[in-house]
């Protein structure tokens, strides 16, 4: 059985102690780089790896980063439906394998779950206006990263595209192609992106003098709950009313 090289090896083979072999490779402590230069050639050499378990219990930390999209009573959804989320999990999950962390993908509406489990970070994604999670997250002091600001915030580190110019792109792309009647489907303004692509939207249509023709696809965000308020959208556009 191959035998598992240990910090201590490191150390003998290069002549220094335990804790500079630490030092060097943490990137801390007052070692000169010759030092540090060598005692990473020769963990390199030895196939030594850090114990990620046992540095995290050193620095009391879990080595855990907590992920959850914010769901409301109105918009549930299955996360593994949309690509974005899938897309999105995958790589925050390989960005932290590559700096040591797991990541710990919890529901939104498992409120109390972030206090029964220590976790070193949070990233909360589509995050509402006054969201319990982000709220209880801030109480803990755990570093926390939003994916989508959270509306009204004045403060806080989030990540975000740009949906008010992704908006306006797609409404000039409809009425360069002769579009003159434009709607917009949208879900409940509760998160960023509804929020931003709803007043794009509207700044769009007062510029060129169009009426605002817009719905909410309510209840589940599904395909059904879509194609149900695009069907009322067009009746009452054409000034019909749906058989019953």
């Amino acid at each position: 059985m191959t035998r598992v090289v240990g910090i201590k090896d490191v150390a003998q083979r290069a002549g220094v102690s335990v804790t500079t072999v630490s030092h060097a490779l943490n990137g801390r402590g007052r070692i000169s780089p010759q030092t540090r230069k060598r005692v990473n050639e020769i963990a390199e050499q030895l196939g030594y790896h850090p114990n990620a378990t046992a540095r995290n219990l050193a620095g009391r930390r879990s080595g855990l980063i907590g992920l959850a999209v914010t769901q409301t009573d109105e918009g549930s959804f299955a996360i593994a439906d949309y690509a974005y989320f899938v897309e999105l999990i995958s790589a925050a999950s390989v960005a932290a394998l590559d700096r040591d962390y797991g990541l710990m993908l919890v529901s939104g509406a498992q409120v109390e779950s972030w206090m029964r489990i220590q976790i070193d970070g949070a990233i909360i994604v589509d995050p509402v206006m006054r969201d319990p999670l982000v709220e209880q997250v801030r109480r803990t002091g755990v570093p926390l990263v939003t994916a989508g600001r959270v509306p009204g915030a004045r403060d806080g580190y989030w990540v975000d595209n740009d949906h008010r110019a992704v908006t306006r792109g797609i409404l000039d792309h409809l009425a360069a192609r002769g579009a003159r009647r434009i709607a917009l489907l949208e879900s409940l303004p509760m998160a960023s992106y509804a929020l931003d692509s709803h007043a794009a939207y509207e700044e769009w249509c007062a510029e060129r003098g169009q009426p605002v023709i817009a719905t909410v696809a309510r209840g589940d965000l599904t395909e059904g709950a879509g194609f149900e308020a695009t069907v009322k959208l067009l009746l009452n556009a054409q000034g019909c009313r749906r058989n019953p």
